[in-house]
């Protein structure tokens, strides 16, 4: 691509963080999507290693998260891996959702006791974090299996390279009760 980093572009030793998000819950954050582990396990702190948003939370307010690259990099592709957050217990739920709202009961029959997991999602990026004009990336959906082993990394290629400091990853549609990532890298 370049011999060397084109002005503003520099050689990035650092790893990105995350700089805001809107959690489930302090089990699992959204750091733990930067690092990737064994599918829906455990870490050695008795969190998760994946990230979930809040209940029924979508849109740039309600499930996102935030990174700082750690400094300007250009950006092609982005490598991700979905989550199958399963909870055997709901049956309760099930029996609710099934008498107020028969969309939501078609969903757990169709996803067995999968209870959150990410559908489509948009990718933002920008260079600085304040202010800034936040461009769109991508916009598509994830795969999701009952079965974790099963759950394929997605590598989602840009139209073209982008400059970017700054990346916001949102929950736009979900699984039953919420969102989540198991892993997200960027590539450049």
């Amino acid at each position: 691509m370049f011999d060397s980093a084109p002005p503003g572009v520099t050689s990035c030793s650092s790893s990105p963080v995350v700089v805001s998000s809107v959690d489930y819950s302090g089990t699992y954050p959204a750091a733990q999507a930067l690092t990737d582990d064994e599918c829906d396990g455990s870490t050695v702190g008795g969190g998760q290693n994946y990230w979930l948003s809040p209940n029924h939370g979508s849109g740039w307010h309600g499930a996102y998260f935030e990174l700082d690259l750690g400094c300007v990099r250009i950006v092609e592709a982005v490598k991700m891996r979905n989550i199958n957050h399963r909870d055997g217990n709901r049956f309760v739920d099930l029996l609710f959702f099934y008498y107020t709202t028969l969309r939501t009961y078609t969903r757990y029959v169709a996803s067995g006791l999968l209870f959150r997991a990410t559908d489509s999602f948009r990718l933002f990026g920008q260079l600085s974090r304040f202010p800034g004009t936040w461009q769109l990336l991508i916009t598509d959906t994830l795969p999701t299996s009952l079965v974790c082993s099963d759950i394929p990394y997605v590598i989602f290629r840009l139209e073209k390279a982008v400059t970017i400091r700054y990346l916001r990853f949102v929950v736009v549609t979900y699984r039953v009760n919420g969102g989540g990532l198991q892993y997200l890298q960027v590539l450049p």
